[in-house]
């Protein structure tokens, strides 16, 4: 025990830092529009343009339409993001 105090005791080297490079904030891009004519058809339901109204949209869809969006393994949402809003 005697040893481990006497060990702990005594002066850490030093630590040398690593200097790196900072790192560049990549700027965010404006919320995306969906062009003319590219806008989200929702069944029996509203048009959406962007990230924001699709996100406001599913906090309150009822399951019906929703479905009708994702059945059979398909995610319209997931694809009009990735094909239109990239």
């Amino acid at each position: 025990m005697k040893n481990f105090i006497l060990n702990f005791m005594k002066p850490k080297t030093e630590v040398k830092k690593v200097i790196t490079k900072p790192r560049v904030k990549k700027e965010l891009p404006n919320l995306v529009q969906a062009q003319a004519h590219q806008e989200f058809w929702v069944n029996r339901g509203p048009m959406l343009r962007n990230l924001k109204e699709l996100a406001n949209f599913l906090e309150v869809v009822d399951v019906e339409r929703f479905n009708y969006h994702t059945k059979n393994g398909r995610n319209d949402f997931a694809n009009w993001v990735r094909d239109i809003l990239h």
